[in-house]
């Protein structure tokens, strides 16, 4: 099994150096990339080489793991009927050899996901006593974008983060909102300025340095015609997934797979991003009414004491770019399954309070600052440039007469 990332516990949520400062937590907020599931697309294979033929059997990806998960149920935001989930239903459209439909959580991602919530409880229970080990749903909000592979790694990782109590607590109540209108992924879909960049963007990535030649490289050693345009993106895709489930990747790609993944993180680093020293164009547009969502939340949770004080938000690898880029922290990495981003607010003994931002259980300097324990106003001084209020968003995705560059 691909255990989560991230290292030891021993080197990551430090928290002595909190409690000795007399720092007393007072609001969580947390965004999960899900775990393993089925690649997105099948591997480039025109010629139907044998070797490039992968079998995803759905018998054995999704056996077991039924103390896994707790039940939950979908709704919208505002309560509502769950919406009906778009990308889900093109999903469906296409089956994997072995039956497996594409982009699923497995039973492996499921695992990694009770594993994180393990981790969390060890964290937020055991070490700061901030939750009650008890699953108390007024304590946690939880929010996922609205595909299969977020909502029940959302579940999966509650369920390791509580025990197998949490069920006699009835189904969790997971909220989610519509392709159209979600901001917890780069929406190319709904924001049209961005799309039209987007569109521009993935017909040819060639113009980064170094992509054409190691494209053409790629095409070269899989025997591909040179007029076929290999996606590295979605390469990296299939063979991470293949990997993570330990079914074996074809001898003359295995040594290339950490240059593969190098290559798709520069692609995807510009694609949510564009040049943001340049340009906060689209990283504004990519993440910043996430942005302006946490900073929100932490002053909200500074008006009243009924405030959900654990926010979970499962969502994935793309949200987790932007996010990391626009914080000024994304270390060139893609981030694994599982991968996980947490801001932590805390209040010191005069009600000053502080923000400490963790990537993997590892403490972050925001926009290189030195500090990894920032005072609330630093915070939200810092992040001030590339935060975007979701009407403001919407308002700005439609501006198509001022389009942006590649």
């Amino acid at each position: 099994m691909a255990a989560a990332k991230g290292g030891k516990l021993s080197d990551r949520f430090e928290v002595s150096h909190l409690q000795e400062q007399g720092l007393q937590l007072k609001f969580v907020q947390v965004f999960i990339r899900h775990g393993a599931r089925t690649p997105l697309h099948q591997l480039p294979n025109p010629d139907n080489k044998p070797e490039l033929q992968v079998i995803w059997d759905k018998d054995t990806l999704f056996a077991g793991g039924e103390h896994l998960m707790t039940n939950y149920e979908v709704k919208s935001l505002d309560g509502g009927e769950p919406p009906v989930s778009r990308l889900e239903n093109v999903y469906r459209r296409t089956i994997l050899p072995g039956g497996s439909v594409v982009g699923q959580l497995t039973t492996v991602g499921k695992e990694q996901m009770y594993e994180l919530g393990q981790l969390y409880k060890t964290v937020y229970i055991d070490q700061l006593e901030y939750l009650n080990p008890e699953f108390d749903k007024s304590d946690i909000y939880i929010r996922s974008t609205n595909m299969n592979r977020t909502v029940q790694s959302a579940a999966c990782f509650l369920t390791g983060m509580f025990g197998q109590d949490i069920k006699k607590h009835g189904a969790l109540t997971i909220f989610t909102e519509t392709s159209e209108d979600e901001i917890l992924y780069p929406n190319a879909y709904n924001c049209k300025r961005f799309g039209n960049f987007a569109r521009q963007f993935w017909k040819n990535q060639d113009f980064l340095p170094g992509i054409k030649g190691f494209r053409e490289q790629l095409q070269r050693i899989m025997d591909l015609a040179q007029t076929f345009r290999l996606d590295a993106v979605q390469l990296r895709d299939h063979l991470r997934a293949m990997e993570a489930h330990d079914i074996p990747i074809v001898r003359y790609l295995e040594p290339l797979v950490n240059s593969i993944d190098k290559r798709a993180t520069q692609i995807m680093k510009y694609y949510v991003s564009r040049s943001a020293v340049e340009n906060l164009d689209v990283l504004k547009l990519t993440t910043g009414p996430v942005v302006h969502m946490i900073r929100e939340n932490m002053l909200k949770s500074n008006k009243t004491e009924s405030c959900q004080k654990f926010h979970l938000y499962s969502c994935h690898d793309t949200s987790l770019i932007a996010l990391l880029c626009g914080l000024g922290i994304f270390d060139d990495k893609w981030p694994p399954y599982a991968a996980h981003l947490t801001f932590e607010l805390y209040e010191d003994r005069e009600g000053q309070q502080f923000v400490r931002t963790l990537y993997n259980g590892k403490q972050q300097h925001i926009m290189k600052d030195k500090d990894v324990i920032l005072p609330l106003g630093k915070f939200l001084e810092l992040t001030k440039d590339v935060t975007l209020p979701k009407q403001e968003h919407w308002e700005t995705c439609a501006m198509t007469d001022n389009p942006i560059p590649l």
